[in-house]
Parts: C-alpha cells; sequence; structure tokens
C-alpha cells in the first residue's frame, strides 16, 4: 500500500509528475520538491533571478529532448497553475505533506477549513477604513511543526 495520501485528487497527478523528475534526474523527491518551487520563483522573478534558475535547472538538464527532468519540471508549472485556478486550495503543501514529510517529526500543514476561518476571523466583512491594509498573525507559519496557509486563504478570499 501506498505511504503516499493527498487531501486534494488533483495533487496526484502534480506527485506522478514529481516522481518523473526525480527519476529522471537522479535526485531524490524531496529535491526534486525543492528544486520546483525554486524554479518556479526565478521563473516569476525573471530577469533578476534568471543565474539561480539556470543553476537549478542544470542538474535537470541531461537526457534527450521531451525525457529530461526540465521537461517535467516546466510541464509541472503548468499543471500546478491550472490545479490552483480550478481548487483555490493549497496544492503544494497537500504535495508536500503527502508525499515528501508524511506528518513526521509533526510537520502538519495547516487544514485549510482552519486557515478560512482564521482568515474570516482577520479580516472583518464591513468596512473598517483600513482596506488594502490587512494582516494576519499566524503564530505557527514556518515553524517547524506546522506550515500554515492562512496567506493562501487570503489571497483567495
Amino acid at each position: 500500500m501506498s505511504r503516499e495520501t493527498f487531501l486534494l485528487p488533483e495533487t496526484q497527478s502534480l506527485f506522478q509528475q514529481l516522481e518523473e523528475v526525480s527519476q529522471r534526474s537522479g535526485v531524490s523527491r524531496g529535491q526534486a520538491f525543492e528544486d520546483f518551487l525554486h524554479v518556479s520563483v526565478c521563473a516569476l522573478g525573471h530577469p533578476l533571478m534568471e543565474g539561480d534558475y539556470l543553476r537549478t535547472i542544470a542538474k535537470h538538464t541531461a537526457g534527450p529532448h521531451g525525457k529530461r527532468g526540465v521537461d517535467t519540471l516546466a510541464a509541472m508549472f503548468g499543471n500546478l497553475v491550472m490545479i490552483v485556478e480550478k481548487t483555490r486550495s493549497d496544492v503544494l503543501g497537500d504535495l508536500f505533506q503527502g508525499s515528501i514529510t508524511y506528518g513526521e517529526r509533526g510537520q502538519y500543514m495547516t487544514p485549510e477549513p482552519i486557515c478560512q476561518m482564521m482568515a474570516r476571523m482577520s479580516l472583518p466583512q464591513e468596512k473598517t477604513g483600513l482596506e488594502g491594509r490587512r494582516a494576519v498573525c499566524d503564530p505557527l507559519c514556518g515553524a517547524p511543526h506546522n506550515g500554515s496557509s492562512v496567506a493562501l486563504a487570503i489571497m483567495w478570499r
């Protein structure tokens, strides 16, 4: 029985692509995930991060065109965008928890309903005069025992 479990059925396709990157590039699944995140951020920050992008992608360029890890990384980015547009959910958190950490060492993502509740509590519906100036206090965001998705919940609100 597979150890990988996901809250969102759409995460499975990202997982399969992540596995493909890992196998094609000869890196661990965790390294493939980290590289995917890094090149995605670099691509969005282009041209300022082009050097970082090229250094990270270099380990994924071996093999024939169409069968390289870099080819799958590009497809994975497109797939991620489509899934997030469709689900408006923390797909990367689901992928990370379901296939990288498995919740080991207490690494769990904050469940999306909790994130939504925190966002609603922090961002009142009525006019406050602070529109456009919003912040959320998430004391566990980035803590070793929790990776919260509150910012994502607010972003999609």
